[in-house]
């Protein structure tokens, strides 16, 4: 971050000291994935280079790499990023890897990309907003776990569930 960032070193440190517990970055605060992106960049450049001169496509979402090919993706290129993440001491997560063809379904980041590149809620969300919408008599704690469930749905499909999402911001 002190290089990436062009900050002094004292304020890194202090930054460094604030955003993280015990020196781990803490899961699920706000600051840690803007800070896991900046403390990988340059391993994510590089990786994208590669990606890019193969012509792969690579998205990235926090720590969470995407490659797409209108090819096979080469298995070196593959063996690449595993060795390329081992030695920045990353891990990967083996039963998160998926090799998916092109008329697949293809579950990525919280979303699903169809087979004509739609983005859709996962079956999964979906299932549970229906799970909560029709359950009587919600508690406060419900229906703002609801309102969120709708909100993250709507981030991947915008008019996911207009009239009710509509009504169902107008309650407490």
């Amino acid at each position: 971050m002190l290089y990436e960032l062009k900050i002094a070193k004292d304020i890194a440190a202090l930054l460094s000291e604030i955003l993280t517990f015990e020196n781990h970055l803490p899961t699920g605060a706000p600051s840690s994935q803007l800070l896991t992106y900046w403390a990988y960049k340059k391993t994510f450049d590089d990786i994208y280079q590669k990606a890019k001169g193969l012509n792969i496509e690579m998205t990235l979402f926090v720590d969470d790499l995407t490659f797409s090919s209108e090819r096979e993706i080469p298995e070196s290129f593959i063996k690449n990023i595993k060795s390329r993440l081992e030695s920045e001491d990353l891990k990967i997560n083996k039963e998160k890897s998926r090799t998916y063809f092109k008329n697949n379904h293809k579950k990525v980041t919280g979303t699903v990309v169809t087979p004509d590149n739609k983005l859709v809620v996962p079956n999964k969300l979906r299932h549970k907003i229906v799970l909560s919408k029709e359950k009587q008599d919600k508690t406060d704690k419900e229906i703002q776990s609801l309102k969120g469930m709708i909100n993250s749905a709507r981030q991947v499909e915008p008019n996911f569930m207009g009239s009710y999402y509509k009504a169902l911001m107008n309650k407490v």
